[in-house]
């Protein structure tokens, strides 16, 4: 990650908007210090993180649902089958 950083800070590209550049071109309004590689690589794992264990959860969930509410898990197979057997 720390490469990734360094190299899209060094490189006179067009800006992509993707979370990185975001970071990377974000001032704090009050001093014009920009963040840390070190502060935008933390932050760039933190959210790749939290969304790993927001998607588990939701899996988790719905297989819990699933598996709780059988009914609903024929009406999801003949739907998905197009009523076929």
């Amino acid at each position: 990650m720390d490469v990734i950083v360094a190299t899209r800070r060094e490189r006179d590209a067009p800006r992509s908007g993707d979370l990185l550049d975001l970071a990377l071109n974000t001032a704090d309004r009050a001093t014009g210090k920009r963040l840390s590689d070190q502060n935008i690589r933390n932050q760039i794992l933190t959210f790749m993180v939290a969304g790993q264990e927001t998607s588990a959860g939701v899996m988790a969930f719905a297989l819990h649902f699933l598996s709780t509410y059988s009914d609903v898990v024929e009406r999801i197979r003949v739907h998905a089958t197009g009523n076929r057997p």
